[in-house]
């Protein structure tokens, strides 16, 4: 059990470093600071709010299950959010495909780390790994079309 839990650690802490890469580089795409973005049209919080809202009752209903990995996981299941949050906020502010690509992978990304965080910690339900692969694949995806398709992509070419 105890290299099952180093492992899940392991790749929480890869994804957290992730997420944290995807979260600089969506921030990076908004031409003006985020505090005067919501301030010009206040409805753009809504995805913040929601993400926020989402993962305060998911780490709720987690929480007696995650023991000691409660700070490791919450800080991850936060930063995840965030990303998730400004990638909706980059989406309805720029309205283009680049935006919906990364808003979309997020979105799923979100859905498919869901189900690994309830399976793992709560229902232990073998079946529902498939489901967390359904999800992953179109997420990989989707922010694999982000960086392909993103206005300064030089390291495509």
């Amino acid at each position: 059990m105890t290299t099952h839990i180093n492992y899940f650690v392991t790749g929480l802490t890869a994804f957290w470093g992730a997420c944290l890469f995807f979260l600089f580089s969506i921030v990076d795409e908004f031409n003006l600071p985020m505090s005067v973005l919501i301030k010009k049209n206040s409805k753009l919080f809504i995805p913040i709010l929601l993400y926020t809202l989402y993962i305060i009752v998911l780490m709720y209903y987690l929480k007696p299950a995650l023991g000691d990995l409660f700070v490791p996981v919450g800080i991850y299941a936060l930063t995840l959010s965030s990303t998730c949050g400004i990638s909706f906020l980059n989406y309805l502010y720029e309205k283009n495909k680049t935006g919906r690509y990364m808003c979309l992978g997020f979105f799923f990304f979100s859905v498919a780390a869901t189900f690994v965080g309830l399976n793992q910690f709560v229902l232990d339900i073998p079946k529902l790994k498939v489901l967390e692969s359904l999800f992953y694949g179109p997420a990989l995806y989707y922010i694999y079309l982000f960086y392909l398709n993103k206005k300064d992509a030089e390291f495509f070419d």
